[in-house]
């Protein structure tokens, strides 16, 4: 198990099927049920595969702690899975970002906005001209050190702000997951880490988007 957290199986692409490549952090893989004894079949990931049916294929390419800032203590872009969801080629990318980088040792509020940019750029060169939806992080409910370090005030006043901003300047979908789970406590297993229950409502927020139906 501590093996699959810090160097999690690269997803096995499938032929013939729109691929949705999900790129994030710990709630993106699915460390709350994995916490708890379950597996990946219980992320977000997984769910909105079951959702969007035998025509499309959800790639898990989460990786536990990371910042998006390439100056946090550990940045995806430095990761195996971020050259993976690049290698991928994906029709369709949901980047769900931030939640680590609110910890006073990562945040930088001047930097942030201009990386989001970028690493949102990388996707939409990609030959495949994918559909990049953009989501703010779900809402945290712990804080301190019972929260992993992870500021909920830093979410909610800077990133979530900067990460609507970006959206719209690109031009490209906002999946608002702070206000979809700001009211949803029992969502998640440790106040930042969506249980089994979270993670299937997770997943029925992003299909209801992929579904044009937010």
């Amino acid at each position: 198990m501590i093996d699959e957290i810090v160097n999690p199986t690269i997803p096995q692409i499938k032929e013939g099927v729109t691929h949705v490549a999900c790129v994030g952090d710990s709630i993106t893989f699915g460390y709350g049920v994995w916490a708890t004894g379950m597996t990946k079949e219980h992320a977000y990931p997984s769910f909105l595969e079951q959702i969007m049916g035998d025509g499309y294929q959800a790639l898990n390419y989460g990786v536990c702690g990371k910042t998006l800032l390439r100056e946090g203590d550990e940045p995806y872009t430095s990761h195996y899975m971020y050259d993976e969801s690049i290698r991928a080629d994906s029709e369709i990318y949901i980047i769900m970002l931030g939640s680590n980088d609110s910890k006073w040792n990562n945040w930088d509020a001047e930097q942030f906005g201009p990386e989001l940019r970028d690493f949102v750029q990388a996707y939409i060169d990609l030959d495949s001209a994918p559909k990049v939806y953009l989501a703010t992080p779900p809402r945290v409910f712990w804080e301190g050190e019972r929260g992993f370090g992870v500021s909920n005030h830093t979410i909610e006043s800077e990133i979530a702000p900067i990460v609507r901003s970006v959206a719209k300047d690109m031009g490209i979908p906002l999946i608002d997951m702070y206000e979809k789970t700001k009211d949803h406590p029992e969502w998640f297993v440790d106040g930042i880490h969506p249980n089994a229950a979270g993670n299937e409502e997770l997943a029925k927020i992003v299909a209801a988007y992929l579904a044009g139906e937010e």
